[in-house]
């Protein structure tokens, strides 16, 4: 039966004018003597008959009755197909069944639902039984839906995870598609773990390894501020000059010991025994350093003698960080963690960028 609301572009209750409209649009379109397409006569005959139809009220009603009734048939139809293929992805499940399940989410004559239904058993299956390989072969699979392949790659993270295999996971991130895509955002919570847990030796690898940039350049900042709460100035000058790391890392690193250097100092500047001027000297010195890197946190703690750290920064001191503060604050921002130097953010100020919007957890440092 031939669909005569859609050949002539119109909706089933289109009224009588918009029929006209369409039918007069279509007749200068396939008329045989301005069209010289090889079916332009066939379907200029077809507008024909279907206008007939349309524009005659008794006829109209005769058509859309049984037009009507054959899509009840159809719907019926397409309905118990797709209870069949549930059936049968439900039993091919139960007996393990994982080849078949993946050929029946392949096939575009399964219905789409029990397609996606046997898409979705064939991964829980593959990772119930760690079948790496099945997992694979779904994540390059391009007749499962996206959203089917990130799940198959993320599972195959998880089995590498549990079994210790890191390393597999941060090489992956190299891949193309949605295998890297995913393996990239499991390396970016794994390095934010690495961080809190304070394992710089792992960091530093990843850091100075062949792994995709976004994941090196996380591992690096994660290394330096593991660092720096340790107060390890010497590791993050060994970090700073290491050519394996990339120059964002750095970067990040020549800020934060540029940063340590600086607090040093301005605790040096609370020392009685000296005399005042050089502990202004020495302070004031150590201000600027903290200007150049940047570190908001600590000169508002510094200006304002925050905690009891801070209690004898003499008053010269506290003034100029003061000064460093408005015009850190004054000044416009450069992109966080690029370039090589002078664009350090204050620790307390700079988040786990790409594991944490990566992970959606907020992290504090």
């Amino acid at each position: 039966m031939k669909d005569y609301y859609s050949f002539m572009g119109v909706l089933p209750d289109a009224p009588p004018e918009e029929i006209k409209k369409a039918f007069r649009r279509l007749a200068m379109e396939l008329h045989p003597d301005k069209n010289h397409a090889a079916d332009a006569e066939i379907r200029f005959k077809d507008l024909g008959e279907a206008y007939a139809t349309l524009s005659d009220e008794k006829k109209r009603a005769d058509y859309d009755h049984k037009r009507a009734k054959k899509s009840v048939v159809t719907d019926a139809a397409g309905l118990a197909a797709t209870i069949k293929a549930k059936e049968k992805a439900f039993s091919l499940m139960q007996a393990g069944d994982f080849d078949g399940l993946f050929a029946m989410g392949r096939y575009r004559t399964v219905p789409k639902e029990a397609r996606e239904l046997a898409q979705d058993w064939a991964i829980s299956l593959g990772f119930e039984t760690g079948n790496i390989p099945g997992l694979e072969g779904i994540a390059g699979c391009q007749e499962f839906r996206e959203k089917a392949r990130e799940n198959a790659a993320d599972r195959i993270n998880r089995i590498w995870a549990a079994q210790g295999h890191y390393g597999k996971i941060f090489y992956s991130t190299r891949l193309p598609g949605v295998r890297g895509k995913m393996a990239l955002i499991y390396s970016l919570r794994i390095a934010a773990d690495l961080e809190l847990q304070g394992d710089t030796k792992q960091l530093l690898m990843v850091a100075g390894g062949d792994f995709h940039p976004e994941l090196k350049e996380a591992a690096g900042k994660g290394a330096v501020r593991a660092f720096f709460k340790k107060r390890d100035t010497a590791s993050i000058g060994m970090l700073k000059a290491d050519p394996n790391v990339i120059p964002e890392v750095r970067g990040y690193a020549a800020g934060y010991e540029r940063c340590g250097a600086g607090l040093e100092r301005v605790k040096a500047s609370q020392d009685t025994t000296q005399p005042l001027t050089i502990r202004i000297l020495e302070g004031i010195a150590g201000v600027k350093l903290l200007e150049k890197a940047g570190d908001e946190g600590n000169l508002l703690r510094i200006a304002r003698r925050v905690g009891e750290f801070w209690m004898n920064v003499p008053d010269d001191v506290r003034k100029e960080a003061a000064d460093a503060l408005a015009k850190i604050r004054s000044a416009p921002r450069a992109p966080r963690g690029r370039g090589t130097d002078g664009d350090f953010q204050s620790p307390r100020r700079e988040p786990l960028a790409a594991a944490a919007k990566a992970s959606g957890q907020k992290i504090k440092v």
